[in-house]
């Protein structure tokens, strides 16, 4: 399976994500990057599904890289 991007999104890289700044945190909400939460997402998966190995991820970012999606490829 492969990432589609649509008109207005970019694709990006796990680097890239780095450089994305968080929304100002506050007492009741505590944002974190997308970096995180993509590392997050594989770890969990490989953790849940021990015979498979993660192979390729791939990334999209719209709206100025407010908002991610991607594919992690197990």
């Amino acid at each position: 399976m492969s990432l589609l991007l649509h008109c207005g999104s970019e694709s990006a890289t796990l680097d890239e994500l780095a450089n994305i700044p968080l929304p100002k945190e506050t007492r009741t909400y505590k944002p974190i990057s997308h970096q995180a939460l993509a590392t997050m997402l594989g770890a969990i998966a490989t953790d849940l599904l021990p015979e498979f190995e993660l192979i390729n991820t791939q990334l999209g970012l719209a709206r100025d890289g407010q908002q991610m999606f991607g594919v992690h490829t197990l």
